[in-house]
């Protein structure tokens, strides 16, 4: 770290429209890409991926009182300068769903063949999506 990086752990309170939005992307299959902007009027600006069905039946499912905007739709290649962006889409899906299951915890809360289960494929295949997306976002840590 230099003399202008700093580091901050934020939490927060989930109001009511905050727990409606989340609510309509759980259980989709779908990544969100950090970062989340959080606009001082209270908007949320964020990039969402995924099959365009499984985003249309996203959006077409927030409740009314959650205002939807969609900026812009295209396909992902990667998302130039960021971590995810070293990413397939599946392996960006594969640590996200080890880290909510707490696959990453310690003590581990979950193991390979859940992910493997969530992820609907082979505890192989699971493994190496895992190892894969951890080397790139190792490289992308350590190599300057």
């Amino acid at each position: 770290m230099d003399d202008h990086t700093f580091y901050a752990y934020v939490t927060m309170e989930l109001r009511p429209e905050d727990r409606a939005w989340r609510e309509a992307m759980a259980g989709r299959r779908i990544v969100l890409v950090p970062p989340m902007v959080f606009g001082p009027d209270g908007a949320i600006a964020l990039t969402v991926l995924g099959d365009p069905e499984e985003l249309r039946r996203v959006v077409a499912d927030f409740p009314s009182a959650v205002e939807v905007e969609v900026d812009r739709v295209g396909e992902h290649r990667h998302l130039a300068g960021s971590l995810a962006g070293r990413l397939t889409m599946r392996q960006f899906e594969a640590i996200e769903v080890a880290r909510n299951l707490g696959y990453y915890h310690v003590p581990r809360e979950a193991e390979l063949a859940d992910v493997a289960a969530e992820l609907d494929c082979t505890e192989s295949t699971a493994s190496a999506l895992l190892r894969k997306a951890e080397r790139a976002l190792v490289d992308a840590a350590l190599v300057r």
